[in-house]
């Protein structure tokens, strides 16, 4: 009975043990230093990461154990479109289908899920047209493939957390040219971390090799190995593409447009980094 309640105990706050014990999920060693940077009272943290390294399975089971240890936790987790949300909350579902909470489910809809002690995971895409990001403080904030999301749209959640000073916030993502996630890489305010794909151990090092002999020097360091690679020299950088969708003078044009059928002009670059093209 003193071992179950020890146990019990224990479960309350420490993050890998409950999610050994109720999520049927073991931490990887590489995913420790995350956990641990949250034990040790992390309020942001940055995780620069390489395709299929795990960023999705670990900050998901981190999300569903902050709202298990913490009765009426919020926990918000921002994409910045819909097929990156659905991937996310995949790994939710996963968690926990397999484990021991999931009959504290008392809503589980496909971007929503409330526990029976009040906490809460709700999911919104980051978006100039997405609605539903306003008003909400949260106590935990989650950013899928946050290199992808534009500034100022992270800027519109952040702002919740002005009267939330204790709010926690991760962003996940491989890295996406020297934009908003790399000075937040940099950031002294953000305890950061760099993981290349081949440090999970589940992928296999002879197809990533056969991988990355498809890949240019410039995508497989980003992809593969989450370097932060510089696009100043690209036919149109990041960050003049995200400054020419979310002008004011743009949402003006559009919004009256958008629900009329008529011809649109779209530019668009193919490749990337990976070659020259663009239309």
């Amino acid at each position: 009975m003193a071992d179950a309640k020890a146990d019990f105990d224990r479960a309350k706050t420490d993050k890998a043990y409950f999610m050994r014990q109720f999520l049927n999920f073991t931490p990887r060693e590489d995913q420790m230093p995350v956990i641990k940077a949250l034990n040790d009272g992390a309020k942001r943290i940055l995780i620069d990461k390489g395709r299929r390294w795990g960023g999705s399975t670990i900050c998901s089971a981190i999300a569903i154990t902050a709202c298990a240890q913490t009765p009426g936790l919020n926990c918000g987790i921002f994409a910045p479109g819909e097929d990156e949300l659905i991937v996310f909350f995949e790994h939710i579902d996963k968690h926990i289908s397999s484990s021991k909470i999931e009959s504290s489910l008392e809503k589980d809809d496909k971007l929503l899920k409330k526990f029976s002690n009040g906490s809460f995971i709700l999911g919104r895409i980051l978006s100039p047209m997405a609605k539903g990001k306003r008003g909400r403080g949260y106590d935990l904030e989650i950013f899928t493939e946050a290199a992808y999301i534009m500034d100022e749209e992270l800027h519109v959640v952040r702002l919740g957390k002005l009267d939330h000073p204790g709010a926690v916030e991760i962003l996940e993502s491989s890295p996406n040219g020297l934009n908003h996630f790399w000075q937040s890489y940099n950031d002294p305010d953000f305890v950061s971390f760099k993981f290349p794909t081949r440090m999970n151990p589940l992928v296999s090092a002879k197809e990533e090799q056969k991988e990355r002999s498809k890949m240019t020097d410039i995508q497989a360091a980003q992809e593969l190995d989450a370097e932060f690679i510089d696009d100043s020299t690209a036919p149109f950088p990041q960050t003049l593409i995200d400054e020419a969708v979310k002008t004011s003078a743009l949402q003006r044009y559009w919004k009256p447009s958008e629900d009329r059928t008529s011809g649109y002009r779209v530019g668009l670059d193919l490749g990337r980094k990976r070659d020259n093209s663009e239309m």
